[in-house]
Parts: structure tokens; sequence; C-alpha cells
């Protein structure tokens, strides 16, 4: 795969630079690399994530400061009241991503004072690739959610587990009570080197020192969505029948996230699934017909052992700590009816 559909992602908002050949055997090859990249989750941030390990416009913090309804930039005032009054100071690394950007919000809808950290905020800015800005931007917090991500091979360890290494030092020495981080159900069962990325991500917050809650969803709507327009570009949908998904709205596991971050510490892992199990071509017919798309689904198989575990369900929960309610279908004509 070219490191340029590596960066195609999910949970993805944008998918662009995907280059489509003539030749009918080539539109299938790249096909097949956009199934993989489907099943390997990269539903955690948008393509800004994806480019600078973490999301722009970090200076749109959130939250109700003193009680009231209201929004605007934290610089870090009010933060002892906040704590005072019930309510509490999170950062979230990432906010501006798929499932980041409802983090924030429904954070705020709840009366928290919410950061917003990236590269580029003009209130707290940060790069976790160095650690710059990290100690400013988490004074007076209590909890940080880390969405970031990064999916392009040349930068995913260094944004995911380094960068989680420095934020939780940073954590921990600027008195953060509570890291939540933003993971994958199933990254530790199948053998992609973004789910080893993930779960080593996950390594680095359990022996962070601070105390933690990793949150697993499935992949999202978002992500298949992303996924069937980038294929459909070459006039076809790779769409195996036995490769089983349950997706879920990224709004949804964001309220999941929300609860975990007000919420004590587990120390340990809990897991948001859909509402319901579905394979592949099931999804891409869905799909298929509610954009009125002209495409071809192919059931091409997907081999070896990532086929085998995705097939085993791995990526799906049997028993999630919390379950959308929002299925595929409806998502797609709830968002079709708002265009």
């Amino acid at each position: 795969m070219t490191d340029e559909n590596n960066r195609i992602n999910e949970h993805g908002d944008r998918h662009d630079g995907t280059h489509v050949d003539q030749h009918a055997s080539e539109r299938t090859h790249e096909g097949r690399d956009e199934g993989r990249h489907m099943a390997e989750g990269r539903d955690m941030g948008d393509g800004k994530d994806d480019r600078r390990g973490m999301g722009e416009g970090g200076d749109l913090g959130e939250g109700r400061q003193d009680g009231k309804a209201g929004r605007g930039r934290d610089d870090g005032a009010g933060a002892g009241d906040a704590r005072g009054s019930g309510t509490l100071v999170i950062a979230v690394v990432g906010g501006t991503g798929t499932v980041g950007r409802p983090v924030v919000e429904e954070l705020a809808g709840r009366g928290h004072t919410v950061r917003v950290l990236s590269r580029r905020s003009a209130t707290h800015p940060v790069d976790l690739s160095t650690g710059e800005g990290l100690e400013a931007a988490l004074a007076g917090c209590d909890v940080v959610v880390d969405a970031a991500n990064s999916v392009s091979p040349r930068t995913m360890r260094a944004t995911l587990v380094d960068g989680t290494t420095r934020l939780i030092a940073a954590g921990r020495a600027a008195g953060v009570s509570h890291h939540v981080c933003v993971s994958i159900v199933g990254c530790d069962r199948v053998p992609m080197p973004y789910y080893k990325v993930k779960t080593a991500q996950e390594d680095a917050v359990t022996v962070g020192g601070v105390p933690w809650t990793i949150v697993r969803a499935t992949q999202f709507h978002e992500l298949f969505v992303g996924m069937f327009g980038a294929m459909a570009r070459a006039g076809v949908v790779l769409a195996p029948r036995d490769l089983t998904f349950q997706p879920i709205a990224a709004a949804e596991a964001a309220r999941a996230v929300a609860d975990a971050a007000e919420s004590a510490p587990r120390n340990g892992r809990i897991e948001v699934a859909g509402p319901e199990r579905a394979d592949l071509r099931t999804l891409a017919r869905v799909w298929r017909d509610t954009t009125s798309r002209r495409v071809l689904l192919v059931p091409a198989p997907l081999p070896g052992p990532i086929g085998r575990t995705i097939r085993a369900g791995h990526l799906t929960s049997a028993h999630p700590d919390a379950r959308g309610t929002t299925t595929f279908t409806q998502w797609l004509t709830e968002r079709a009816r708002g265009a």
C-alpha cells in the first residue's frame, strides 16, 4: 500500500488523494487496499489529525465556567471554581476529529470547561511529537481525553505511542487525576500494523502513572461512508459477505467517552459498540441504495490472518459496556435528510 492510501482515514471526515488508475486490475487492487483500511478502523480523527497527529482549531474550547450555559475559549481562568462547583476542567487532544469533536460538544453541554489542544491553537498550542506546550496546556486540568490520531506509517508510532507517553508525563506533573484514551475494540486481536500501534498506545497508558480508563469503540458509521465513497471512485466497492462489523455513530461513542471522563478512573477498559452486527456486503448495499450511487459490489475475500480474525468477530463486542441505538441504515437516512 502506498503512503497516500495509508493516509485515508476513517471515522474519517475527509478522504483525498486517492489515485484511480484506468486499468481494471489496478482499480481492484486499490479497492482491496481500501477494504483493508476499513478493517483497520482508522477512526480516531479526520485528515487533519492524520497529518499532524491531532486536530486543528484548539482555540475552540467550550464550556460552562460559571454554572450557566455558555461557550468560549478556556484560558485557564476559573479552573479552581470549576472543580469546586462539581464541574471539571477537561483537556481533549484531537478535539476536532471525528470522535473528538462530539466529545468536546458532549462535555461542554454537560457543563464542563473543555480545552481543545492542538498545534495551531491560539490558546493551548501543543505538539505531541515533541511535548512542546503540554505543561502549560494541562495546568489546572482534572482530566485528559486523548482522541488524537495518526494513520501514516511514518508518524503513527511517534504520535500514538511516544506522544501518549509525553502526554501522560505532562499530565502527571500537572496533577491530572484521570487519563481517558480512545481506542478500538479488538485492536489486540487483529494483526494489522495500525492496530499493533494502538495496542502499544494502550500499554503506554497502563504504565504511565496516571489513573486511567481506556474506551474501546467499534468502527464508526463515518468510517464506512468514507471507505465506500473512496472505493466507489473506481466504480467498484469490495464487500466480502463474511467480514462482520458492529458500527456505531461517532456521536454515540462520544457519549460513552464523556461518561468515562466524568466517572472515577477504572484502571481498566470499557467497550462501546453499535446496536447490531452486519457483514460488509450488507453495509455496502445499504450505503449504495441510500446514496443512489451506481457502483458494482464485488465480494472479494480478505485472505490471511487479518481476514480470519475479522471473520471470527474480533472487531465486534457481544456484551459491550455501552451500546449505541442508531443503526447504520438509520444513520444514513438521517444524514441524507439533513444534507
